[in-house]
């Protein structure tokens, strides 16, 4: 059978991305410092990109940071986070990085010649499909540093059993996707997601049996060509994490919904942390439709969860508990959190209702 039948015969998927041409710009949506917005002393500067952005490039070659004399900054710590396409810029840790009082500029420079595989050789923040900045955009952001001091706030602590569970049990686990093995149904892919165990064996550093393209059957730092042997998970990268990517296809949803509320063992009364101020930078909490599609020509395969309705997602999550309906921003942020903050497991015991 072709794999096109048997991924819609699962309803899960089986296929292999191909090279994509890029198409248009990124575009800088925001930053939560300008000139008339100064950084608190001690805290960090955050940019939203209105497109997914390839792994490799957002490293400190493609955010530069120099003060009025020209010479660059102490590097700070870059981070990424594919769910809200932002860049975070942080102090390295016992570090002092940007001065009180004192001005900057903040650069973000375009490759000026065809990237190697490493961080070091892309020279520039890049898309999925490889485009680039847009040429004409403003590229240099000046800012100053105020004398206050801020404190700087950790997101909060997202645990496996409390925040991540719950959603990989009600929305991946179903059917035959994602649940363990049975006498009559055997995981899709062979990828167990609800069980600490699970993830550990299928799941944790395991090369996506969809990004596997190159010459061994492992997982692989990121290179130019997004997606190539991309683990599932990729502890403290969650843009290098291919299972995250799979649930950013699916279609947001429009309403508010109703789905069943998991606790497992040890978490009873224990609400999930929240997300909701996480950035201060003008950032979309939603993917275009446009990049959505660009996201799924090297994101193969049906988006996860398969909403079990099509086209009515939100209906699925009120009228059955147990739903396949996308996954909103909060649980996107949640699993993103999780995965960013080392993909720790805990064995969670039963999951009820």
């Amino acid at each position: 059978m072709a794999a096109a039948a048997l991924a819609g015969a699962f309803g899960c998927d089986q296929a292999f991305p191909g090279k994509v041409t890029p198409t248009g710009y990124i575009h800088l949506l925001g930053a939560n410092v300008s000139s008339t917005q100064p950084l608190a002393a001690g805290g960090s500067i955050e940019l939203a990109f209105d497109r997914f952005l390839l792994p490799v490039s957002v490293s400190r070659q493609s955010f530069v940071v120099k003060g009025v004399d020209g010479r660059v900054a102490a590097s700070p710590a870059v981070t990424y986070d594919p769910v809200a396409r932002t860049v975070t810029l942080s102090p390295q840790t016992g570090s002092v990085w940007l001065e009180p009082g004192q001005s900057y500029m903040l650069e973000l420079p375009l490759p000026d010649y065809d990237a190697g595989t490493s961080s070091s050789q892309v020279g520039g923040v890049r898309g999925i499909d490889g485009t680039t900045l847009d040429p004409s955009s403003q590229r240099v952001i000046g800012f100053s540093v105020s004398a206050s001091t801020t404190t700087q706030t950790a997101p909060p602590v997202s645990t496996f059993c409390r925040d991540v569970v719950p959603i990989l049990e009600n929305k991946c686990g179903g059917g035959s996707c994602h649940g363990p093995a049975t006498d009559h149904v055997r995981p899709a892919a062979g990828l167990v997601l609800t069980t600490a165990s699970g993830v550990a064996l299928t799941a944790i550093s395991r090369v996506s049996q969809a990004s596997n393209t190159g010459a061994r059957s492992q997982a692989s730092a990121p290179t130019v060509r997004f997606g190539v042997d991309m683990p599932l998970i990729s502890p403290g990268a969650p843009g290098d994490s291919w299972l995250l990517y799979k649930m950013l296809l699916a279609l947001p949803p429009t309403t508010t919904t109703a789905a069943r509320r998991i606790k497992c063992d040890g978490t009873e009364g224990t609400t999930p942390i929240d997300t909701a101020s996480l950035y201060s930078a003008p950032y979309s909490r939603t993917a275009s439709v446009e990049e959505r599609a660009k996201l799924g020509e090297v994101v193969v395969g049906q988006p996860m969860p398969y909403p079990s309705k099509p086209g009515t997602p939100e209906d699925a999550a009120v009228g059955d508990p147990k739903t396949e309906a996308p996954l909103s921003f909060e649980e996107l942020e949640r699993v993103r959190l999780w995965i960013a903050q080392g993909a720790s497991l805990q064995e969670c015991g039963e999951c009820e209702p």
